[in-house]
């Protein structure tokens, strides 16, 4: 996924399994790491711009799955 705006939505089916949400850059550092009291029931908006251009890894944590999409943010 590509964004010029900066601006992420995150849509979670399952919310109420998410346990974090962690966003990583292209050199595997955290950014950003949000437990379960920061995030909505069903979505989290994600402003990329205060980061810069890049590669970035979003996951999504729960007790029993682990996902990760690609977000590229070029202004």
């Amino acid at each position: 996924n590509t964004t010029n705006t900066g601006d992420v939505t995150i849509y979670m089916n399952n919310a109420e399994n998410i346990s974090a949400v962690v966003i990583w850059n292209a050199l595997g550092e955290v950014i950003k790491n949000l437990n379960t009291a920061e995030i909505d029931v069903s979505r989290y908006e994600l402003d990329l711009k205060e980061f810069g251009n890049g590669l970035y890894f979003i996951t999504l944590i729960s007790e029993t799955n682990r996902i990760t999409k690609k977000v590229i943010f070029n202004r």
